[in-house]
């Protein structure tokens, strides 16, 4: 296991398709932002229009990997557990349909336990 710094590595996407495309496995937070960010595309998002980076749909495509979302939850017993989602899969939809799949997840998740989200970003835009 090894760490590659999204905003360190100009080669961050080719290390991350060669790691794919070798059946390695990359865990990329869906809703992560730095100063990219504000760049992202918009997708309705929890009644509103979020901006998100379309990265993780970008790299599935190219590497026909699937998305596999994945949630860490606090549990009743104050322990955590992993919650995996249906795996998202690349088709005909393009990366849009990737991302739009993918937030629908997100959204269920953060509407299951929105005590549990730590949202640090200014997700939601004027369209702007």
């Amino acid at each position: 296991m090894r760490e590659i710094a999204i905003d360190r590595s100009p080669f961050f996407a080719i290390e991350v398709l060669s790691i794919l495309r070798r059946r390695g496995l990359v865990l990329l937070a869906g809703d992560f932002g730095h100063e990219e960010h504000q760049r992202g595309r918009l997708y309705p998002f929890l009644g509103g229009n979020a901006r998100f980076q379309n990265l993780p749909a970008r790299i599935s495509a190219a590497s026909r990997a699937p998305l596999l979302p994945c949630f860490v939850v606090r549990d009743e017993r104050s322990g955590y557990r992993l919650e995996i989602a249906e795996p998202i899969f690349p088709d005909e939809r393009g990366e849009d349909g990737l991302m739009e799949r993918l937030i629908l997840v997100f959204e269920q998740y953060v509407r299951r336990f929105p005590e549990q989200w730590l949202c640090i970003h200014r997700y939601w835009s004027d369209g702007a």
